[in-house]
């Protein structure tokens, strides 16, 4: 039985997973980045982004339950979904970092003789086109949705462990959703805009906008 506190909890689990969304760039933005720069079809497109998506909510639905089942206070959790914080936010900015000087390198590179390569170490073990989806799955799951332990998952935890249960699923529905929602859009009027020669700078394109997404989280608090 739906209780009216659970009523009221399951709307604030939309309500809260589309605004955490919304107003989180870094929740859209490196995925349409990567969809034009990489040439990634709305299918893969949908497919990172879901799976990011879920690394991200997934996890903080891992601690809040081990934080319910072992009695964690609140403000031990809320401190640990900051220092995750903290890691996506670093992670951003180094592996942003990585993309920009091998982006420009890259280019560089290109620029002063096509027959000139990259170190042979460096293009065995550097494939972007790889590593850019694993990239962003491990900055989410660091990533923490913080509203949902304190203001969903422990108070459904009053009600019982089915309340639980459906106030993380109705938010990571919410989450997943609207971050398609948002990027499938972007991704497919991306396509429209013509961008001369952008697979020679995808890599600087990524790696600007990880950066910007990383000093924005730790910097800005965004």
């Amino acid at each position: 039985m739906i209780t009216n506190e659970l009523q009221i909890l399951l709307s604030t689990a939309i309500s809260i997973g589309v605004i955490h969304t919304l107003t989180g760039p870094d929740h859209y933005v490196p995925f349409v980045v990567m969809a034009k720069s990489k040439g990634w079809s709305l299918k893969k497109t949908s497919s990172v982004t879901l799976m990011c998506g879920l690394g991200h909510v997934s996890s903080s639905i891992i601690i809040g339950i081990i934080g319910i089942l072992f009695g964690v206070g609140i403000s031990k959790i809320e401190f640990l979904e900051s220092q995750r914080g903290n890691i996506a936010g670093w992670l951003f900015i180094i592996i942003g970092a990585l993309y920009l000087v091998f982006g420009i390198v890259k280019s560089l590179t290109h620029q002063h003789s096509h027959s000139h390569k990259l170190p042979k170490f460096l293009s065995k073990h550097t494939n972007s086109k790889r590593i850019s989806p694993w990239s962003l799955f491990l900055i989410f799951v660091f990533g923490p949705c913080e509203v949902l332990i304190p203001m969903l998952m422990y108070p459904a935890a009053h009600e019982n462990t089915t309340a639980i249960l459906l106030v993380s699923v109705v938010f990571s529905l919410a989450t997943l959703l609207t971050m398609l929602a948002v990027v499938l859009p972007l991704s497919f009027l991306t396509v429209k805009v013509p961008f001369k020669n952008i697979h020679k700078y995808s890599n600087v394109l990524v790696g600007l906008t990880l950066l910007t997404c990383g000093i924005s989280i730790i910097f800005l608090g965004l």
